[in-house]
C-alpha cells in the first residue's frame, strides 16, 4: 500500500465518520423533538375486505425506546357494564420496528400482547385486522358494510399500556366518495393524501369516547348557542329532516338551561336505523350512537324522543359529572360504583322532565309516566331485597341494567323524582335536583374530578338546608317504600291505585271475538267461587249485557267493584242465573290532583316550578 493510497483512505474514512456523526445528530434531533413533546401514537385505519368485513389497523408508537412494550385491548366499553371479549375479533397481529424489521411478539393472555425491542428502535408498529361484523350498523362493537362502517373505539383500538395519556392521531384512509363523522377534532396537515381523514385525540380515553362513522350516509348540521351540532343517519331512516332537526334543537336548548352551558365544543348525533331488533343508545362526551328499530320520522314520538333526551343528557350526567370510579378508566376489569343509579336513573328522570319543560309533552303525560314507573316498581318483589347502591355495584352481574331483578334505571328515576319533589317543597320551590347537579359541577366536574361516593347525599343536603340522610339511607341504601302521599301533597297531588271489577275466572286463551267465553279455571277466594261459577260454564250475560270471549273482560272492568251482579251461564244442558257481588283487583295507578277542599293555596305554583324551565345560570 503506497503512502498516497493510505492518505486517500484516511480522507475517505474521515468523510464517512463526519457523515455518520451528522446523520446521528440529525436523527437524535428528530427523536429528541418527538420525545420533547411527549410520546405520540398514530392509528391508521383502512378497509381490509368488505366481503370479509375486516378493517386493517396500524398502530405506531413513538416513545422513549424500551426492551419490552405491552399492548392491550379493552375488556369493556364505557357506558355498558359487561365484559365484551373484543379480543375474539382481532387477528393477524404482528409487530415491526421503525425500519419495518419484524419484532418478537408474545401473547401472554387473551387481551394482552408484548413486543420485544432489543435494538431499542425509536418507534414500534403494531398491525392487526379487526372483524367488524356487528349487526345494526354497529353499536357496542364495529361494523363494515358495502357502503358504511362504524367503529366503537374500545372494540378496535389496541393501546400501549404505559402510554394511555399520550397524544393520538387517527388517520382514516377511506375508499373514494366515503365520508367520516366523529366527535374528534379534525387535524389540519400539510400531508396531502387522497381520501385520508386525520383527527386528533388528547389521550386514549378521549379516542375511544368518540365513535367513528364512515362511508356513505345522510347528515345535516345546525347550531345552538353558537355550538355546532351534526346529525348523521345510517340506514332506512325515513327522517322528516326539518321536523327532526327542530326536535333535536328543542332538547339541546332545554338541557343547556340547567347548567347554563354545554360541556362540549361540538356534538354529533349518530343514528343507526334497522338491521337489528332493538332500540337503545350509548353515550359519549360529545356524541351519542342511537340505534332505532323503526324509522326516525320526526323523532318526536313517545318511543324515540325520550331516548334521544336520555342519551343527550348523559353529556352532563355520567360524562361531565361522573363518579370517581368512571374516569380515568381501567379497561382491564369490572369497575364498580355505587352511584350508577344516579348516572342512569336520574338521567332517565331528566329525559322525561326536559321534554315537558320544553313543551314537547304535557304535564299529564309526565305524571302518567311517573305513575306507571311507580306501579311497576311496587309490583317488583326485588325492591324489598336489593338496594339501589347494590344494583349499581353489581351492574356487571345484572346485564348493565341493575341486579337481582331491580332496575337502577326505573328505581333511580323514581328516587330522582322523589328528591326533586322534596327539595322544592322544603325550599318553596327555590331549590331542586337542578341544584344538586350544579353543586356536583362546581365542586368536581369543573375541576376535572369525579365525585366521591358521599357527594350526592351532601349535595342533596346542601340544597335542602336540612339533613335528609334518613330518607337517602331508606330509599338509596335501603329497601323502604317511598311515602308518596307525603311527597306529593305539597303539590296538590296524590298517588292513587285504582280498582277495577274482577270476577275471578280464566277463559280459553284460544277464544276471541264472538266465540263463547268458556271458563277454564275458577280462582279460589274470588267472587266467581262465591257466586258458584264452575269450570266449563259458558258466560252468556252479566246483568243485561250479552257477553262473549271478546268483550267480557272490558264489561267487568267497567263495573264498580262491589256491585251486585247477575250472571247467566250455560252449564251443559242447563241455563243458570247466579247472583252475588263483583270483586275487585288493583288496576291502573295515577298521580292526580287532590280535591279542592284539601288544597292550601300554594300547590299550583309549586307544581309549576317543578315542571318549568329553570332560570339558566350565567355562563362562565
Amino acid at each position: 500500500m503506497t503512502a498516497e493510497h493510505t492518505q486517500r483512505k484516511r480522507s475517505s474514512m474521515h468523510r464517512t465518520l463526519h457523515s455518520l456523526v451528522v446523520g446521528i445528530s440529525l436523527m437524535c434531533g428528530i427523536i429528541g423533538s418527538v420525545f420533547a413533546s411527549g410520546p405520540q401514537i398514530q392509528y391508521r385505519v383502512e378497509v381490509g375486505s368488505i366481503a370479509k368485513k375486516t378493517l386493517h389497523i396500524r398502530l405506531t408508537l413513538a416513545a422513549p425506546p424500551t426492551e419490552k412494550t405491552a399492548f392491550e385491548i379493552p375488556a369493556w366499553t364505557p357506558g355498558y357494564y359487561q365484559i365484551l371479549h373484543y379480543e375474539k375479533n382481532l387477528s393477524n397481529v404482528r409487530a415491526t420496528d421503525s425500519a419495518k424489521r419484524p419484532l418478537t411478539l408474545s401473547h401472554p393472555s387473551p387481551r394482552r400482547w408484548e413486543v420485544e425491542n432489543p435494538s431499542r428502535s425509536a418507534s414500534i408498529n403494531l398491525e392487526y385486522d379487526v372483524t367488524a361484523n356487528e349487526g345494526g350498523h354497529g353499536f357496542f362493537s364495529s361494523s363494515l358494510e358495502p357502503n358504511a362502517g362504524f367503529i366503537n373505539g374500545a372494540s378496535a383500538f389496541i393501546y400501549p399500556v404505559e402510554y394511555k395519556e399520550a397524544r393520538i392521531t387517527l388517520v382514516m384512509k377511506m375508499p373514494a366518495q366515503w365520508k367520516v363523522a366523529t366527535g374528534l377534532d379534525a387535524l389540519l396537515s400539510s400531508k396531502r393524501e387522497a381520501n385520508a381523514f386525520r383527527f386528533q385525540a388528547q389521550n386514549y380515553d378521549h379516542l375511544i369516547d368518540c365513535p367513528v362513522q364512515f362511508g356513505k350516509f345522510d347528515s345535516f348540521s345546525f347550531t345552538v348557542s353558537k355550538t355546532p351540532f351534526q346529525c348523521v343517519m345510517v340506514g332506512e331512516h325515513k327522517a322528516d329532516v326539518p321536523a327532526f332537526q327542530k326536535n333535536l334543537i328543542t332538547v339541546a336548548k332545554e338541557a343547556e338551561k340547567i347548567l347554563g352551558r354545554f360541556p362540549f365544543k361540538r356534538y354529533v348525533f349518530l343514528f343507526h336505523v334497522g338491521g337489528a331488533a332493538f332500540s337503545g343508545g350509548l353515550e359519549h362526551g360529545n356524541s351519542t350512537n342511537i340505534h332505532l328499530f323503526g324509522a326516525i320520522g320526526t323523532g318526536g314520538g313517545d318511543g324515540i324522543y325520550p331516548l334521544i333526551a336520555h342519551e343527550f343528557f348523559h353529556a352532563w350526567d355520567v360524562k361531565y359529572i361522573h363518579p370517581v370510579q368512571l374516569s380515568p378508566f381501567d379497561y382491564t376489569k369490572e369497575v364498580r360504583s355505587p352511584s350508577v343509579w344516579f348516572a342512569e336513573g336520574v338521567t332517565d328522570y331528566y329525559a322525561q322532565l326536559l321534554l315537558v319543560r320544553a313543551g314537547a309533552f304535557s304535564n299529564e303525560w309526565f305524571f302518567k309516566d311517573m305513575a306507571g314507573r311507580i306501579q311497576s316498581l311496587n309490583g317488583n318483589s326485588a325492591r324489598k331485597t336489593v338496594t339501589l347502591e347494590e344494583a349499581s355495584r353489581k351492574a356487571w352481574e345484572g346485564g348493565s341494567m341493575g341486579f337481582g331483578g331491580l332496575s337502577y334505571y326505573e328505581k333511580g328515576s323514581i328516587v330522582g323524582f322523589y328528591f326533586d319533589l322534596r327539595l322544592r317543597a322544603l325550599t318553596e320551590g327555590a331549590k331542586g335536583l337542578d341544584d344538586v347537579l350544579r353543586e356536583l359541577v362546581e365542586r368536581y366536574a369543573s375541576k376535572n374530578r369525579g365525585y366521591p361516593d358521599d357527594a350526592i347525599l351532601a349535595a342533596i343536603n346542601n340544597a335542602a338546608g336540612i339533613d335528609l340522610s334518613a330518607e337517602y339511607n331508606a330509599y338509596v341504601r335501603g329497601t323502604d317504600d317511598i311515602d308518596w302521599d307525603s311527597a306529593l301533597k305539597p303539590y296538590g297531588l296524590r298517588y292513587v291505585q285504582k280498582e277495577t271489577g274482577f270476577l275471578g275466572v280464566m277463559t280459553s286463551p284460544a277464544a276471541s271475538g264472538t266465540a263463547p267465553a268458556v271458563i277454564v279455571q275458577v280462582m279460589p277466594g274470588t267472587s266467581a267461587e262465591t257466586i258458584g261459577l264452575q269450570k266449563g260454564d259458558i258466560i252468556m250475560q252479566i246483568n243485561d249485557n250479552s257477553l262473549n270471549a271478546g268483550n267480557y273482560r272490558e264489561a267487568l272492568q267497567a263495573m264498580r267493584p262491589g256491585a251486585e251482579i247477575r250472571v247467566v251461564v250455560k252449564r251443559k244442558a242447563e241455563t243458570l242465573t247466579l247472583t252475588g257481588k263483583l270483586g275487585a283487583r288493583p288496576g291502573d295507578v295515577a298521580i292526580e290532583p287532590l280535591p279542592n277542599a284539601e288544597l292550601q293555596g300554594r300547590e299550583e305554583s309549586l307544581r309549576k316550578l317543578l315542571l318549568s324551565s329553570p332560570l339558566a345560570p350565567k355562563k362562565e
